[in-house]
């Protein structure tokens, strides 16, 4: 910024000063308090949304895991026939 006037003066010590509050320590722990606020957010949520799947799909699971079992046991029976 040009300062040749007394507003161009005023303007310029504004934004300095302006920055400076920006890279205050206390803004700086502010802002990435903030941020680490959003990102825990995000992984509560995405956390609740795997466990409601989990949820579903437990069924599926224990139901296909039983499968091996019942087509061993009716192999056995059938071999058991003959």
């Amino acid at each position: 910024m040009i300062q040749r006037t007394e507003r161009g003066k005023q303007a310029r010590q504004y934004f300095i000063q302006v920055e400076k509050d920006y890279n205050s320590p206390e803004k700086i722990m502010a802002r990435a308090l903030r941020i680490a606020e959003q990102e825990l957010s995000r992984l509560r949520l995405e956390s609740k949304i795997k466990d409601q799947q989990i949820a579903e799909l437990q069924p599926k699971a224990t139901y296909y895991d039983l499968i091996p079992q019942w087509l061993a046991r009716y192999v056995y029976l059938l071999w058991a026939k003959l």
